[in-house]
This record gives structure tokens, C-alpha cells and sequence, in this order.
């Protein structure tokens, strides 16, 4: 999960993601997900094997 301001927290999911595909197994045919929950706060999906 990303908190912060915008537009700060924008240049912060792109490196959040590839830090966890790095952290174990995904599945590459399903989509990575950014959930938004407000505003200040978005959650990250990455799909496993």
C-alpha cells in the first residue's frame, strides 16, 4: 500500500510494482492492479503463480 500526496505518490507506484514482481513468482498473463482506495492511499495487486 502507497500514502502520500499527489502528485508525489503518482511517481511512486511504477517502482513499487516492479519491487514486488522482484519479490517472488507472478503470473505475467494477469493484470497488475492499482486500487484506489483515496485519494492519498492506493493499494498495489500483483498476481501470483
Amino acid at each position: 500500500m502507497l500514502e502520500g500526496e499527489l502528485p508525489e505518490l503518482y511517481g511512486r507506484i511504477g517502482p513499487a510494482v516492479e519491487e514486488l514482481k522482484a519479490s517472488g513468482p507472478w503470473d505475467s498473463s494477469r493484470p497488475l492492479v492499482e486500487f484506489y482506495r483515496r485519494h492519498t492511499v492506493i493499494e498495489l495487486w500483483v498476481p501470483v503463480t
